[in-house]
């Protein structure tokens, strides 16, 4: 099910540091207009149930228009009458005030939506929440005046318009935006007493969010993608049950260039070389490396028809496992650096790869990215996935595959369903036991897999212990 609140700011403006509005601005709205006056004597035991339960959810998706602050060099200045009871005159001259502001449109119109299980009284306290927006009638300052008013909807939808983005949240440590966690109503009631409004936010009662309405991966993973060429200057093909090919010529190159540029190692240091383009732990410790490295995807080629052939003709080199500036700038130099390398198949050159034009880079990865431009929550492999933990009694093929997306770091609380199949889901795609597997690939079972998120997200996806070599790419799918 679906719970919408829609608030349309009628000012104007909206006076805040972040647009659009937190989730947890929100909530303190509700909170404010539910718990004084008249309203706040009625029903409080039914009030206080639903605050509950929403504080629960997921922070919310949002559709928005997208805006820029205004006037940040202006200040002006009023009558300080809250300063703490101080004796000094000067203290209840004037203080400072900021006049920033974001400006919109007329009746510009923010959607805040939530999705949620249809079990228990979740139905009815979403009914309580809708009834309560209508009597929010400012987000912000109490001169960013708005109505609200909240929709429950059976099923989900999203209805992104070229005014307004969909903009999707991220949970992480320092996000810019708050959304409620359980706790936060409790927190809401210390808080909004006069005498004790100093009271800073409880970062234990409430989400870090970072909200972005471009589209990408939700973690703004660098991409680029290169196309495989032949020495005559046409395009090789690789059988897609061979991707460990195309991808080991890749990362061949990434060795060659390593090579070629001794200066890197010593700018960016041997142990962030290994980590990041050989995967090892350390210069010393030939492990896996802890937190990721730059992955090799080959994509087949695919259309909306699925009428091509599905062979490998490009190769997406991802950004994985950087942590700060120095990674992002060594992906930047490698991925120059390649650009025009020979490739090599036992030693013999047998062609060379080159950057993908901007517009092809464009359309590929909006297709392995979004579905028809928009976010999607079906989602289907193309290549198998490799699991991560081995199959015994208790834990089924769906437990693994649950295992190996929480490893990636995405929550099983934003997982709606999965299930595991042995032959392909999307056409074009060969069964998952045909496709060519070594070394601690071999050890672990490979499946085909169908994702739904209870939200719609961005991709690449893929997902699983192959995924740097270009295993469990998966599509969206309606």
């Amino acid at each position: 099910m679906q719970l919408d609140i829609n608030v349309v700011f009628t000012a104007g403006h909206f006076h805040g540091d972040e647009w659009p509005p937190s989730p947890a601005r929100l909530f303190q709205a509700l909170v404010a207009a539910t718990h004084r006056g008249a309203h706040g004597l009625l029903h409080p035991e039914v009030r206080d149930r639903a605050l509950e339960w929403f504080e629960a959810l997921l922070p919310p998706t949002v559709l928005a228009i997208v805006t820029e602050p205004s006037r940040e060099l202006i200040t002006g200045y009023v009558p300080n009458n809250d300063d703490g009871g101080s004796r000094d005159f000067h203290d209840h001259v004037k203080t400072a005030k900021s006049l920033r502001l974001y400006p919109l449109s007329a009746e510009c119109r923010v959607t805040y939506r939530w999705e949620f299980a249809s079990a228990g009284d979740a139905g009815n306290n979403a009914d309580v929440i809708a009834a309560m927006a209508s009597l929010v009638t400012y987000l912000g300052r109490t001169v960013d005046l708005v109505y609200a008013r909240g929709e429950v909807h059976a099923e989900s939808s999203v209805d992104v318009t070229e005014d307004r983005k969909l903009w999707q949240p991220c949970e992480m440590p320092g996000g810019e935006w708050l959304a409620p966690r359980t706790g936060f109503l409790e927190w809401c009631k210390c808080r909004f007493p006069r005498s004790v409004s100093d009271i800073p936010p409880d970062f234990t009662n409430s989400r870090q969010v970072n909200y972005s309405s471009a589209p990408g991966s939700r973690d703004e993973v660098p991409t680029v993608i290169f196309e495989l060429f032949r020495s005559d200057g046409s395009l090789m093909r690789f059988d897609p049950r061979r991707l460990r090919e195309a991808a080991g010529m890749m990362r061949h190159v990434f060795s060659c260039w390593l090579e070629m540029n001794p200066r890197m190692r010593q700018y960016y240091g041997e142990d962030r070389m290994a980590r990041l383009l050989l995967g090892h732990r350390n210069a010393r410790e030939s492990g896996p490396s802890q937190g990721g490295h730059f992955g090799v995807v080959p994509l087949p080629s695919m259309n909306a028809d699925f009428t091509a052939d599905g062979d490998m003709r490009r190769v997406l080199v991802l950004g994985w496992g950087i942590n700060d500036d120095q990674d992002r700038a060594l992906f930047s130099d490698l991925t120059k650096g390649i650009d025009g390398m020979k490739l090599l198949d036992s030693g013999r050159s047998v062609g060379f790869l080159r950057v993908a034009h901007p517009d092809i880079r464009s359309r590929t990865l909006e297709f392995w990215s979004t579905l028809a431009g928009q976010p999607a929550k079906r989602w289907r492999t193309v290549s198998p996935i490799i699991l991560t933990g081995h199959l015994r009694r208790g834990r089924t093929l769906e437990v693994c595959l649950v295992r190996a997306l929480t490893q990636q770091d995405i929550s099983a609380d934003a997982i709606e369903s999965v299930a595991a199949f042995s032959g392909p889901l999307i056409p074009q795609c060969p069964a998952a036991r045909e496709f060519r597997v070594a070394d601690y690939l071999s050890s672990t079972r490979r499946i085909h897999a169908e994702i739904i998120f209870r939200k719609p997200i961005m991709g690449p996806l893929v997902v699983g212990r192959g995924r740097f070599a270009g295993f469990g790419i998966m599509l969206p799918s309606a």
